[in-house]
C-alpha cells in the first residue's frame, strides 16, 4: 500500500490518513475500538458495521503482470510457502510470531534493497558482484577480487538464520508424513530464494555497467520499438537526450524484425548527429537472450552507416525495461489524452498521431514502419552458450563475449561475415509529423468521449459548478454560494479517529520488533559461516546463471508407460465387446 486515503465523517468532514494503516489486522483494531468504547461508556457499533467501515477503505495496489519477472514471482511465492509452513508448526506462539516477522523482513529486503547493496567493491561476500560473477573454471570469464569480505550485512544474516531455523524445526517434527511434505516444500522454497538472490546480483552488475557506458559513450541506444538515445560531446560534460520511437501495426518480433527496426533508428540518429562516429549500446532483456546472429549483425549495420560499434551490454533477464518505460512515459500520456478526446487507436499511424498530440514531446521523434512479407535476409551463425551472454566488446577481427559486464576479458569469437537485408520500410518518417501527411484512415470521433468543460465557483468552500460563463457571473452577482456550515464531530467520529490512532501505534510497535530481531541476530554467538545455506553464497561464482539440464526418460520408464497404455487399450476393447 502507498499514498493517502480519505476517511469520511458523519458530518461530511474528510480526514486524510496513510494507506499503510490499512495493513494492520482489522480484528485487532476492532478489539481496541471496543475497549475504548467500554472505557468511555459509549455504545459502539456492532462488529459487522466496523468490518464494513474498514473494508470500505480499500488501498490502491500496484499490479505487475505475472511472468514479467519470474524470479521475483517465484521468490515471493517461496517466502509465502515458508510462512504457511511456520503457521502449521507445533511451536509456541511467540516463536511463530517472531519467525513470521523475520520472513516479512527478509522478503521486503530482497524486493526493495538488495540490488542497491550490491557493487563491485563491496566488502560483504553476498553483495560483491566481482566475486559472485567470476567463473572459477573459465579464465576468460574471471577477474580477481581484491576485497577482504569481512563484513556481514544484517539483513542478509536475517535471511540465512531464518531459513536455517525453519529447517531445524522441520527436522524436529514427529509426524513423518507431515515432516516429509514440509521438507519437500522447504527445499523448493529455499532454492527459489537463492535463485532470486542470484538474479539480483546479476542485475546490479549489468545496471552498473550500463551507467558506466553512459559516462564514457558517445551514444547509448535502447533496442526496442520504444527507443532512447543519449548523445554526448567530447568538449562538454552536458548530456543532450534524444528519443526515437518506431511504431508497427503488426510484428512477430523475430530477430530479423528487431534488427530491421534498429537499422531504421540508427540511420535516423546518424542523419541527426553526423559528428557521432563511435557507439556504445545497451539493451533490456525482457526474455532470455538467445539470438546467435544479432551480435555480429549489429556491428554490420553500424559499419554500413559509418559508426564504430564498441560495446553492447544487456540487462539481466527480465530487467531493464524501466529505462524504456521512463523514456516513453510522457509519450504514452499524450497518446492516452488523444484517445480520451474521442479518437480511436487502431493502427500504427494513430499511435504516432496520438504521441504527437498537443505539440508532441520535446526531443522525441516518432516514425511508422511496416514489415514487407518475403523481404529481408538474415544469415546464421553459432555462439556457444549464447543464453548466458550479457556483454559484448567489438574488435576489428573478432568480438569478446562475457557472462557479466566488466568481469574477465571475455571469450573471443571470430566474425563469420553473415548476410543481412532489412525486412521493413518506412511509411511515415521521423522528420514529418503525421498531420502533414495524408492519413489513410478517416478520423472517427466518439460522442461519449467529447470533453465538456465545467466552471467552478472561485469562492473558498463553495461547491457550485456551471457550464457557461453567464451562469457563473449571475451566481457571483447575487452571492448565492453553497458553503456547508462546520459541524462538531459526533461520538461515532471520535471513535473512528481513535481507531486510526490505535492502528498507527500498532505500526510503531512493528518497527520496534524489527529492531529487536536484528539486535538479537547480530549478538548471536553462532557463526554464520557454518550455515549450510550461507555456503551457497560464499563460493566463487555463486551467482552465475547455470543451464538446467533436462533428464530424459530411461528405458525402464518408457517401457512402464507403454505397458500402461497397452493395458488401458486392452481393457477398453474388453468393455466395448
Amino acid at each position: 500500500t502507498y499514498g493517502l486515503t480519505t476517511l469520511r465523517m458523519d458530518t461530511g468532514e474528510k480526514v486524510q490518513l496513510s494507506k499503510q494503516i490499512l495493513q494492520s489486522q482489522k480484528t485487532h483494531a476492532i478489539v481496541s475500538y471496543k475497549q475504548y468504547c467500554d472505557e468511555t461508556d459509549f455504545e459502539g457499533l456492532c462488529n459487522r458495521k466496523l468490518i464494513d467501515i474498514l473494508s470500505s477503505l480499500k488501498p490502491e495496489q500496484q499490479r505487475i503482470v505475472a511472468g514479467l519477472d519470474d524470479f521475483v514471482v517465484e521468490g515471493v511465492e517461496a517466502w509465502r510457502c515458508l510462512s504457511n509452513i511456520v503457521e502449521l508448526m507445533p511451536i509456541p506462539q511467540c516463536e511463530r510470531k517472531r519467525l513470521l516477522k523475520q520472513i516479512e523482513m527478509a522478503e521486503q529486503y530482497q524486493k526493495t534493497t538488495h540490488i542497491g547493496h550490491c557493487s563491485e567493491n563491496s566488502d560483504c561476500i553476498t553483495h560483491c558482484t566481482t566475486f559472485g560473477l567470476s567463473d572459477p573454471i573459465c579464465p576468460e570469464q574471471h577477474r580477481n577480487c581484491t576485497q577482504s569480505h569481512t563484513f556481514d550485512c544484517s539483513d542478509w544474516v536475517n535471511i540465512i538464520r531464518t531459513i536455517d531455523e525453519i529447517q531445524e524445526k522441520i527436522e524436529k517434527l514427529s509426524n513423518e508424513e507431515v515432516k516429509r511434505e514440509a521438507k519437500y516444500d522447504f527445499d523448493n522454497a529455499a532454492q527459489h530464494i537463492i535463485e532470486w538472490s542470484h538474479h539480483n546480483l546479476r542485475a546490479a552488475q549489468q545496471n552498473d555497467a550500463k551507467s558506466m557506458s553512459v559516462l564514457i559513450g558517445s551514444f547509448v541506444w535502447k533496442n526496442s520499438s520504444k527507443t532512447a538515445a543519449t548523445t554526448t560531446s567530447n568538449s562538454t560534460t552536458a548530456f543532450n537526450t534524444e528519443s526515437y520511437i518506431l511504431t508497427l501495426t503488426n510484428a512477430s518480433q523475430t530477430d530479423l524484425d528487431s534488427l530491421s527496426g534498429s537499422e531504421i533508428i540508427i540511420k535516423q540518429f546518424k542523419e541527426d548527429h553526423k559528428h557521432i562516429i563511435k557507439l556504445h549500446k545497451r539493451t533490456d532483456n525482457a526474455g532470455n537472450f538467445s539470438s546467435h546472429s544479432t551480435p555480429e549483425i549489429e556491428k554490420l549495420i553500424c559499419d554500413r552507416l559509418g559508426i564504430q560499434l564498441l560495446t553492447h551490454d544487456y540487462s539481466e533477464v527480465q530487467k531493464g525495461k524501466d529505462i524504456c518505460d521512463r523514456v516513453c512515459g510522457v509519450a504514452k500520456v499524450r497518446l492516452r489524452s488523444w484517445g480520451a478526446n474521442g479518437n480511436d487507436i487502431i493502427c500504427a499511424n494513430d499511435i504516432k498521431e496520438g504521441m504527437e498530440y498537443a505539440g508532441g514531446v520535446k526531443h522525441t521523434k516518432i516514425a511508422v514502419a511496416e514489415i514487407v512479407p518475403g523481404m529481408g535476409t538474415l544469415g546464421k551463425t553459432n555462439i556457444l552458450n549464447v543464453s548466458t551472454v550479457r556483454s559484448i566488446q567489438y574488435e576489428s577481427r573478432y568480438m569478446k563475449v562475457s557472462k557479466a559486464s566488466n568481469v574477465g576479458d571475455g571469450s573471443k569469437i571470430a566474425y563469420k561475415k553473415i548476410d543481412f537485408e532489412t525486412s521493413m520500410r518506412l511509411t511515415s518518417p521521423f522528420t514529418i509529423p503525421i498531420q502533414d501527411q495524408e492519413h489513410s484512415l478517416a478520423m472517427n470521433k466518439r460522442n461519449d468521449r467529447i470533453h465538456h468543460q465545467f466552471l467552478m465557483c472561485p469562492v473558498n468552500g463553495c461547491t457550485s459548478t456551471f457550464e457557461f460563463n453567464e451562469d457563473l457571473d449571475s451566481h457571483m452577482a447575487v452571492n448565492l454560494h453553497k458553503i456547508p456550515p462546520p459541524d462538531p464531530r459526533t461520538s461515532n467520529d471520535i471513535a473512528r479517529l481513535h481507531l486510526i490512532d490505535t492502528v498507527r501505534s500498532t505500526n510503531l510497535q512493528s518497527h520496534h520488533d524489527i529492531k529487536k530481531i536484528k539486535t538479537n541476530q547480530t549478538s548471536s554467538t553462532d557463526a554464520i559461516s557454518q550455515s549450510v545455506h550461507y555456503k551457497k553464497f560464499s563460493s566463487l561464482g555463486w551467482a552465475l546463471r547455470t543451464r538446467k539440464h533436462i533428464n530424459t526418460m530411461n528405458d525402464k520408464t518408457k517401457k512402464f508407460i507403454q505397458d500402461m497404455w497397452l493395458h488401458s487399450q486392452k481393457n477398453w476393447l474388453q468393455t466395448n465387446t
